[in-house]
């Protein structure tokens, strides 16, 4: 028992530090993407060699890891949580609801599955009411590409030496 509870005590401990960590990347890129490369500075300004998107890409993949970790947490404390939504729920109404392990697991992979459908269904929406930009008189709209695999993102600005198609 005492090994086990050292174990669990320890991973707790290392989930905790990764969260952290997690919680100060993602501070840390989220100020540099407002304040030191604001919307619009685009490739004109450069972080160690990074651009504003590559930042946005290493705040995207800290989300990423931030949400693996807190469900690896959620479920170390699976059994705490339970217990104490339920004492929640008890002091509201005279009942004593009790739900068995099953019961109780089954409803968190039902919140996980709702929640991630909501957030499936926020991104679908969200892709689906995108409209086109049109550039101002005397721009073009040019596509600027990564490498392969990078996608594409839209630029807007004026093009010297270049024919107007």
């Amino acid at each position: 028992m005492g090994t086990a509870m050292i174990k669990r005590n320890t991973l707790n401990l290392l989930l905790d530090v990764a969260l952290a960590m997690a919680m100060l990347g993602l501070l840390g890129t989220g100020l540099v993407m407002r304040f030191v490369l604001p919307a619009g500075s685009g490739r004109h300004r450069l972080l160690w060699n990074q651009g504003r998107h590559d930042w946005g890409d290493i705040h995207y993949w800290l989300v990423i890891f931030f949400l693996v970790v807190l469900l690896a947490h959620l479920a170390l404390h699976w059994q705490w949580a339970c217990i104490t939504v339920a004492r929640l729920f008890r002091r509201g109404s005279g009942a004593t609801p009790r739900l068995n392990a099953l019961a109780r697991n089954l409803i968190g992979v039902a919140v996980l599955l709702a929640i991630t459908g909501l957030s499936y269904g926020f991104v679908h929406l969200a892709n689906r009411q995108v409209t086109a930009v049109q550039p101002a008189a005397g721009t073009q709209l040019q596509a600027d590409t990564h490498e392969p695999g990078q996608g594409s993102h839209l630029r807007i600005g004026r093009h010297r030496n270049r024919p107007s198609p």
